[in-house]
């Protein structure tokens, strides 16, 4: 298991290499960055991470309902809504890669707190279109 000091190393390097990929990929982001006058470089630390502008509820209506998204349609293997009962649904996109990745952190933060396959674990979440009981069960069966 790595220690706390590679993990948020590791950690951070993940993010630097996901705000190129949204600034990229994301054209909204991208705005939000630029009129910021936010350069991703400029981003050297954890503590950096406050320059950057937030992703509020209705950024993901701009453009709606694909706008806010990073990758091409035909790459979303899959999309969860929300019930919408404060107004729209709020659409997210999956792609298989975005998949396999929650399954893999879940089951990293599973194994963190000591669950293991000997476990039995109950899933509280709704099974809806939502992304929480559905994303922990594939987890969960991929775990074993």
């Amino acid at each position: 298991m790595e220690n706390l000091l590679e993990l948020q190393k590791k950690n951070f390097i993940q993010l630097k290499e996901q705000l190129k990929y949204i600034y990229d990929n994301n054209k909204i982001y991208r705005k939000k960055i630029n009129d910021g006058n936010i350069k991703i470089e400029s981003i050297k630390n954890i503590n950096d991470i406050s320059k950057l502008p937030l992703t509020t509820k209705s950024d993901f209506f701009t453009n709606y309902p694909y706008g806010f998204c990073c990758a091409s349609k035909d790459k979303i293997v899959r999309y969860h809504a929300s019930s919408g009962t404060t107004g729209k649904s709020l659409i997210v996109g999956f792609t298989k890669n975005d998949l396999e990745l929650r399954n893999k952190i879940i089951i990293e933060n599973l194994k963190r707190v000591g669950v293991t396959k000997d476990d039995v674990v109950q899933i509280c979440y709704g099974y809806g279109m939502f992304t929480g009981g559905l994303g922990f069960h594939e987890a969960l069966e991929e775990f074993g």
